[in-house]
């Protein structure tokens, strides 16, 4: 019998409530289901879940694969869509999904260490360009997925709601300075590509067949270069100097500029944005995450940068 961890039984619960409750207790049925569709053979659960349970398992061929399953919700639905519209494109394929189910059975990634195994912020930053460069498709003429735009207006509108326009963490002036920069961003965008939206080190492992892979992809659309700002503001330390954090974020900006053919000031002003998106998704649940006052430090300094 597997069992959820409780960490990640805990996240459910603290995201989804009691329609997370009531996945919970079908998730040993769910999991049996999946076995019987897809002829499964489990081995050992994956460590370190966020809010999606995944499982090494084989096919009656012999062939490993991992099974991932959640709480079916519209951001798993805009995953397993991208997935499909990349088919395997410096992403991890998804071979067969069932949002029903909520679950996905993928192609398994060997060894699948992540990017940041690497330790060399410079050499991290070249495979993470051009995971970048490659990795975009061209909008599909008919899909599911939310716009980066939408993003934006749902998150700050919600924050304003909560914080008013110059109270709060952010204050008032960091938020329009955001909100400025991706309108900025917006008027000078060639046209719109599907993002993986999550594209930072943890989501970029190694396969010995394919190389380095994209996984886990929230799928939104939007400018290319939106893409650069989850990963210039991930893998900061709360506790590094904020000195340290400018120079491995130059350093980035330096080497994302030259492989995307992007302006300095744009790819700042992408990661101003997306470093105020994901602080405005953290206050949605009414409460402060621990640290957060790095993470509003290091807004402020893109600000600066910009």
């Amino acid at each position: 019998m597997y069992e959820l961890p409780d960490s990640l039984r805990n996240t459910i619960l603290r995201i989804f409530g009691d329609k997370g409750q009531s996945w919970i207790e079908q998730f040993p049925g769910i999991l049996e289901q999946c076995g019987r569709r897809w002829n499964l053979t489990f081995s050992d659960p994956l460590p370190y879940p966020s809010i999606n349970y995944l499982i090494n398992a084989s096919l009656s061929t012999g062939e490993e694969v991992v099974l991932k399953v959640g709480v079916p919700d519209r951001e798993l639905g805009t995953e397993i869509e991208a997935l499909q519209i990349y088919r395997g494109r410096r992403a991890v394929k998804c071979l067969d999904s069932d949002l029903q189910l909520g679950a996905m059975l993928l192609e398994k990634i060997s060894p699948g260490y992540m990017l940041t195994s690497l330790r060399d912020n410079t050499q991290e930053a070249r495979i993470a360009a051009r995971i970048m460069r490659e990795l975009p498709v061209a909008c599909p003429a008919q899909h599911n997925l939310p716009t980066f735009a939408e993003w934006i207006e749902q998150a700050f509108r919600c924050y304003r709601r909560t914080y008013g326009t110059v109270d709060g963490p952010l204050g008032g002036k960091l938020l329009d300075a955001a909100e400025q920069a991706f309108q900025e961003v917006e008027e000078s965008k060639p046209h719109d590509v599907l993002l993986h939206g999550d594209l930072h080190h943890e989501n970029i492992l190694y396969d010995d067949r394919r190389g380095w892979l994209a996984i886990d992809p929230k799928g939104v659309i939007g400018d290319a270069c939106l893409e650069v700002g989850r990963y210039l503001h991930n893998q900061l330390p709360n506790e590094m100097p904020l000195e340290e954090k400018k120079r491995l974020i130059e350093e980035r900006v330096e080497i994302l500029s030259a492989e995307l053919a992007q302006s300095r000031e744009r790819i700042i002003a992408c990661a101003l944005v997306d470093r105020t998106l994901s602080f405005c998704w953290s206050t949605e649940e009414s409460h402060l995450e621990e640290g957060w006052e790095a993470s509003v430090a290091v807004a402020r300094l893109l600000c600066e940068m910009k």
